[in-house]
């Protein structure tokens, strides 16, 4: 049939055909830890893989889209769960793609995000997983925070010799938050120091401006506000800091070494997917 149109109808068609699939080959069906499908916010932060991690990177309600961290957890940016950071989805139904990270234990499974805690009383590379947002650290594990992901999407305009095309592309770059701690050694506790600093260093040559003055701002309020959670959950005796730290010496929580299904899945991105 297209052999029979005329050289202008082909290339109209032909425009038509591309534009019609473009967004079939952009999204993808991500699914929750249970199996549940996702909605079509949440697509995955690498999408050359085979199977990938998901966050909600696609909104078209106006609300900012989140983050992809590189070892597949999102960073929210909606109110009032700006600055969280959360275990969403994958492409993978059933979870057992390396794709998928393996962070959190099957036992916590549903339709919706995991938390995933930071659990300072311990080290500040300790986390936890809970499913509503409570304190969750007698199940910590050690895990390294992945670097935020930039999504940059681009479309190539259509013309009469052109079809239309569409890029993904993430962009890693390396956000690292310095606390300075004096300890006193003959008192047997730690107390913070006001000053703290944020050494921010860009792998790429984009300038990221407000957007990464509005990430660091959120990982350091995301900590921030579970500290003050867990002084409402825990006794006292463990003493905070206006640093945003948790300073004093704790009993020791029982640390499980990755109490996981599977070890994660970290991936470390430069520019591309």
């Amino acid at each position: 049939m297209l052999l029979s149109l005329l050289p202008g109808q082909k290339v109209l068609l032909s425009l038509t055909i591309q534009t019609a699939l473009l967004p079939f080959a952009i999204a993808a069906q991500c699914y929750f830890t249970d199996g549940s499908p996702g909605l079509a916010e949440l697509q995955p932060c690498f999408p050359d893989n085979t199977n990938s991690a998901c966050c909600a990177i696609n909104k078209t309600n106006g609300d900012p889209n989140d983050i992809c961290l590189s070892n597949g957890l999102c960073l929210a940016q909606v109110a009032p769960y700006t600055g969280l950071i959360l275990l969403n989805g994958c492409t993978d139904r059933n979870w057992e793609s390396p794709g998928c990270p393996g962070i959190c234990p099957k036992s916590i499974q549903g339709s919706y995000g995991i938390h995933v805690l930071p659990c300072p009383a311990i080290s500040n590379d300790h986390w936890c997983c809970s499913p509503n947002g409570s304190n969750c650290c007698d199940n910590a594990f050690k895990l390294q925070m992945g670097k935020p992901m930039l999504l940059n999407t681009s479309s190539a305009a259509p013309s009469p010799t052109a079809t239309s095309t569409a890029t993904i592309t993430m962009t890693a770059i390396t956000v690292t938050i310095t606390e300075h701690a004096t300890s006193r050694a003959a008192s047997g506790d730690s107390e913070c120091s006001d000053s703290k600093s944020v050494i921010v260093g860009v792998s790429t040559g984009v300038g990221l401006g407000v957007c990464l003055v509005t990430l660091i701002g959120a990982l350091w309020s995301q900590r921030r506000r579970y500290q003050r959670k867990l002084k409402e959950n825990q006794h006292s005796g463990v003493k905070y800091m206006l640093s945003g730290r948790m300073c004093a010496t704790p009993a020791a929580a029982p640390a499980a070494e990755l109490p996981l299904n599977k070890a994660p899945s970290v991936f470390e991105m430069g520019t591309g997917g």
